[in-house]
């Protein structure tokens, strides 16, 4: 699905049992529907933390854009 405008990529990190949660939560969300969701990975080194990689669409019409703001 390369290119579409309405498919987002999402990566979320946290301890395995938050991963759940937040992945239930993120599955109840209206206009933004779970297409792929991977394994848990987990973070390098002696990290208790993992991560996971979701695949989404946007089912809600666009809206007019917001500007965000980048800060490092």
């Amino acid at each position: 699905s390369a290119g579409r405008d309405d498919l987002v990529k999402i990566r979320i990190t946290g301890l395995p049992d938050e991963l759940g949660q937040a992945l239930r939560l993120l599955a109840q969300v209206p206009g933004l529907d779970l297409l792929e969701i991977s394994g848990i990975y987990p973070n390098r080194g002696a990290s208790r933390l993992a991560r996971v990689y979701l695949d989404a669409q946007l089912t809600v019409p666009p809206s007019p854009p917001a500007r965000l703001e980048i800060t490092s």
